[in-house]
């Protein structure tokens, strides 16, 4: 993770404090209720759902809170059909960092199938977050993606200096 947390982490982790200081009950089922709302309205851009759950990855583990996570996976997951392919390939990237949240369990295969069919929009940077993705948590048919992209990303040839 970077020296300097970016804004999303920052509000990640203020959020996640406070909810640490809330009683259980309406008042915390109310804010998780109006994070998934607020994430899945469409005024809100799949680029900052992204950044969401890009927060959640690389904020430490003991300074999230698993709810607020858990809220943020689900709103990426209902959103996944409007991720750009750089969103896609960084929620992969992203999900496979959370592999102790439940949701992510459920973001990874639902992104990597969206992935396997969209294969011909990814460049080659976006392949990189792709392969770590399915090397990391090994989501179901990573084999058949990672083909997918070899044949149809938009990857430089191999007698190229970006190769």
């Amino acid at each position: 993770p970077r020296q300097t947390p970016s804004s999303q982490q920052q509000l990640l982790a203020a959020l996640s404090r406070a909810f640490r200081g809330l009683q259980e009950g309406g008042e915390v089922e109310t804010i998780l209720y109006k994070v998934h709302s607020t994430l899945c309205h469409q005024s809100v851009s799949s680029e900052n759902v992204e950044h969401a759950v890009g927060a959640c990855a690389m904020l430490a583990s003991k300074l999230r809170e698993r709810r607020l996570v858990e809220v943020i996976l689900r709103a990426a997951i209902d959103r996944i059909q409007d991720f750009p392919a750089r969103c896609l390939a960084r929620v992969c990237w992203s999900a496979a960092a959370l592999a102790d949240a439940d949701g992510a369990g459920a973001l990874l295969p639902a992104a990597t199938a969206l992935a396997r069919r969209r294969a011909a929009e990814f460049e080659a940077d976006d392949v990189a977050l792709l392969a770590w993705a399915c090397a990391t948590a090994r989501p179901p048919a990573s084999r058949q993606l990672l083909s997918s992209l070899l044949e149809q990303a938009r990857l430089p040839s191999a007698d190229t200096p970006e190769a």
